[in-house]
């Protein structure tokens, strides 16, 4: 058999004239990215929840195998047609960069689906390099060395092997070829084409529908079908068109005091990525959390509490606001526009509470002051803010918890008055899950990055009890309601997921929810509950009542016997879940089939019964797509509400007038700058004025330039307006356009000033011209001084 295929690929070779040095250059291309591409595709299959079988693993490495060839005979086209042209230096480069992106996509792709469980899709990477300022630490943090030494040795042979053992592009590769050699080289571009389409053949059951390709066609799949506007393509469950219900619930507009009401304060404490069966009260085997399981022997533990998302910033709006975040990545709550409906802060101070909020992580992570600010908090404070004798970095978040402990003593010595309303986030227990040096570590877990988890959390718990002891110090314990919840979970691999963000499984989304109120016996609520419940009964035990409806959650003083929660994923395209009673839906939106748990009888959810129940799984899944609709309209009225904040018929204000035209279609009326000066490092925030005078071409864009003393440091970013709730094609004349941009001063860039200038270009690129101006068709926005960052004053050493 071996003789005869030897014969028929010399008899191929033989016919197709391909010149030797192309086909070693492209063996030497190829071989690295489809050897290291394989094996991590093995790796993946051995760690699929669905646990896919010898022949089905084998079947399912025919994604790589199919893009790899026809890769390969792509490449051996375009080297061929390129040196008929005589440009084989050209075509070997663009080969070589193929070749690297095909294999750092893959390095990328497999790393995020260890760390997730899901393929890594173009929405995600956008979404990330639009926000890299923010996302640039969290994505080094899961850079190991063994990637880096992979990387570093595949990308070596890529970029030399071709130039050492294939003939210079000085002989006969650069020679031009003949009309027969052009012919078998266009053949071989088609072949390696079809090739490639055959890898986006959806996966089979199970296993996510882009399981089976490989990562760079699954990531540029992924992007056509967002731009086409595709929902999918090959579903393998069912796709449930939901329908609108009506709004979603946002809170009441004002709250009503009953004759005890403000006897008693409100201190609320979010554990970060804290999962119930981390905890000691949830599981009593585990000694993690001594001080939370006294809390809740002597008040009201909640034995099933859910996480609506499980992302921090989203649970922070579920915990403090009563209500569901916005179902997209953005976190709406941070814009300028505020939130959707009246959060805690913002209904009890109208009540006469002063109103804190402290968190051990920077302040600049999506923007979180300014979501705080929207939800209504007199103060805001976070790790980053001050710097503190023995206090350490735990992580690529910020500082230890214990680094909120003196900040809190200062609020309630010097600016507190009673009735009061503080609410804390946590940091050590996050990913990659340290705590502080002096902190004792215990053994937990045989499994390593689960005893860093246990630890993490431990750590956290030692928080919890210092920050108790301050309020007892105070004198202020036995009149304060203490709240402490998780605010989600974290996956270990259990099924297959990892992290926390798109995980619908319990060990994301199943929270400690424990309540400590003075004069109450101790009680135990057996839910479920989820995050929406804790404004409402922090309401309810502070003495405010308020009208029912306007909480899409019950108290948990009068929580029905069987509510029906909803969580999202993050990614919210992904999955969701349904629970009602002990039943849990797990729906992935047509990625893979829907999955049903009993978890009274099935608490690790391992049982699948929705074959068992296919009416039932029907009759969920179309709930779950109404209350994903109806959140969508929620926020899409919200939308509505923050272009009206930044589009109006009058004229706004302007600090800086200009008065220049751009093409006449648009005037820069002006604009503003945040600040003059700037310290290396921080952020600049500037607002634009527009008068809409025509309607804007389509491809038309805003670009922003920064200019620095050195050539190197001089940035150009494309500017998108409104946030992208109001693209520029759908401008209209008469329109008056307040935008703002952010952008962040590097540590690194050298000069004291940094000049801003502004374009809009057109569809090709090209700058368009301007009125008004001085003949540039970059208008100049003003010059900032740069401030170099504080140096840190050494010790000197005492002299014996």
């Amino acid at each position: 058999m071996f003789s005869k295929l030897s014969t028929a690929i010399r008899a191929w070779k033989a016919t197709a004239d391909i010149p030797p040095e192309v086909s070693r250059s492209v063996l030497l291309l190829m071989c690295p990215v489809g050897i290291v591409g394989l094996v991590l595709k093995l790796h993946r299959i051995t760690q699929h929840p669905s646990d896919p079988g010898f022949l089905e693993g084998a079947l399912l490495l025919g994604g790589e195998v199919l893009a790899y060839l026809g890769f390969a005979l792509l490449m051996v086209g375009g080297l061929v047609l390129t040196a008929r042209v005589g440009a084989s230096r050209v075509g070997l480069v663009v080969a070589q960069l193929v070749a690297l992106l095909l294999i750092i996509v893959s390095l990328a792709a497999h790393n995020y689906f260890l760390s997730t469980g899901f393929t890594l899709g173009f929405g995600f990477v956008k979404f990330s390099l639009l926000r890299i300022n923010e996302t640039a630490a969290v994505v080094a943090s899961e850079i190991s060395l063994p990637l880096i030494a992979t990387l570093a040795g595949v990308v070596l042979s890529i970029l030399a092997l071709p130039w050492i053992f294939g003939k210079k592009p000085s002989g006969p590769a650069s020679q031009a070829v003949g009309g027969k050699t052009a012919g078998a080289a266009l053949a071989h571009v088609f072949l390696g084409a079809t090739l490639v389409s055959l890898s986006l053949v959806p996966t089979g059951q199970d296993l996510g529908r882009e399981f089976f390709r490989e990562p760079t066609v699954a990531l540029v799949a992924s992007g056509l079908r967002t731009h086409l506007g595709s929902a999918s393509d090959g579903s393998l469950g069912p796709v449930v068109l939901g329908t609108h219900s009506g709004p979603r619930p946002v809170g009441p507009a004002q709250v009503t005091a009953r004759p005890e009401a403000g006897a008693l304060n409100l201190v609320l404490v979010l554990l970060e990525s804290t999962r119930a069966q981390a905890t000691t009260p949830y599981n009593p085997e585990l000694p993690t959390t001594p001080f939370l399981d006294q809390l809740a022997k002597n008040g009201m533990l909640v034995e099933r509490a859910y996480a609506v998302v499980p992302h921090t910033s989203k649970s922070l709006v579920s915990v403090l606001c009563g209500f569901e975040p916005s179902p997209t990545m953005e976190i709406l709550g941070s814009h300028k526009t505020g939130m959707v409906g009246r959060c805690l802060a913002d209904l009890l101070r109208e009540q006469s509470y002063s109103t804190a909020y402290f968190q051990a992580p920077t302040q600049h992570f999506e923007d979180r002051s300014q979501l705080i600010s929207n939800m209504g908090f007199d103060r805001f404070w976070s790790g980053d803010m001050t710097k503190q004798k023995d206090i350490h970095r735990v992580n690529y978040f910020g500082n230890e918890d214990l680094v909120m402990i003196e900040p809190t003593r200062t609020w309630l010595e010097q600016e507190a008055r009673e009735p009061f309303f503080a609410a804390y986030l946590t940091n050590n227990s996050h990913h990659p899950y340290a705590v502080p040096p002096d902190f004792e570590v215990e053994k937990f877990s045989k499994t390593k990055k689960l005893n860093k988890y246990f630890n993490s959390v431990a750590s956290a718990d030692q928080f919890l009890e210092q920050l108790a002891e301050v309020y007892r110090g105070e004198g202020l314990w036995e009149r304060t309601v203490f709240i402490v919840v998780g605010d989600h979970g974290e996956a270990f691999g259990e099924h297959g997921l990892r992290t926390h963000d798109n995980v619908m499984y319990d060990e994301g989304i199943a929270v400690p929810l424990v309540i400590h109120a003075p004069d109450r016996d101790p009680e135990r609520v057996p839910g479920p509950v989820n995050q929406l419940a804790i404004a409402p009964t922090a309401l309810d035990l502070l003495g405010y009542d308020f009208p029912d409806e306007d909480y899409a959650g019950n108290s948990i003083l009068d929580t029905p016997s069987e509510p029906v929660l909803f969580s999202t994923c993050y990614r919210s395209d992904y999955c969701a879940a349904m629970i009602r009673g002990s039943k849990k839906l797990i729906y992935h939106f047509g990625d893979r089939p829907p999955l049903l748990f009993d978890l009274s009888r099935d608490p690790l959810e391992r049982e699948n019964l929705a074959p068992l129940h296919p009416e039932e799984v029907a009759h969920w899944s179309q709930q779950t797509a109404d209350w994903k609709v109806s959140l969508w309209e929620t926020y899409r009225d919200m939308g509505k509400t923050m272009v009206d904040r930044y589009v109006q018929q009058s004229p706004q204000p302007v600090q800086h007038e200009l008065g220049v035209v751009f093409e006449d279609l648009v005037e820069l009326r002006g604009y503003e700058l945040s600040k003059t000066k700037v310290r290396k490092g921080r952020w600049l925030k500037l607002h634009y004025f527009f008068k809409v005078l025509k309607p804007m071409p389509p491809g038309y864009r805003l670009r922003l330039h920064s200019t620095a003393k050195r050539k190197k440091d001089s940035r150009i970013f494309e500017h998108v307006p409104v946030r992208g709730l109001y693209p520029m094609r759908e401008w209209k004349p008469g329109d008056y356009i307040e935008d703002v941009d952010r952008f962040k001063v590097r540590p690194w860039w050298k000069g004291s000033k940094l000049d801003l200038c502004i374009e809009l270009i057109d569809d090709q690129k090209r700058p368009v011209p301007v009125s008004g101006s001085d003949g540039t068709t970059c208008v100049s926005l003003g010059s900032v001084d740069i401030v170099e960052k504080k140096k840190k004053k050494k010790k000197k050493k005492k002299k014996k």
